[in-house]
């Protein structure tokens, strides 16, 4: 049987990114992400040099696969 599991760094897919509709919901997902212990990659940030209201939490799946919420 074949290892499927996402391996970051190799070559082909390197996240999904989905949209957040404010930055509470972002928050709100980190609070739960945080209670199921998963592995979080990167705390909520604001990155202003992309968007004036941008913040992003990243973290893995039970795959490894990187996921970024983001509001814009």
């Amino acid at each position: 049987m074949r290892d499927d599991r996402y391996i970051r760094g190799r070559a082909g897919f390197h996240h999904l990114a989905l949209n957040a509709e404010c930055r509470e919901q972002i928050d709100a997902l980190y609070d739960v992400l945080q209670e199921i212990e998963a592995v979080v990659l990167d705390p909520p940030v604001a990155c202003p040099e992309y968007s004036p209201t941008y913040c992003a939490v990243y973290y893995e799946d039970p795959d490894g696969m990187k996921l970024e919420v983001a509001h814009y």
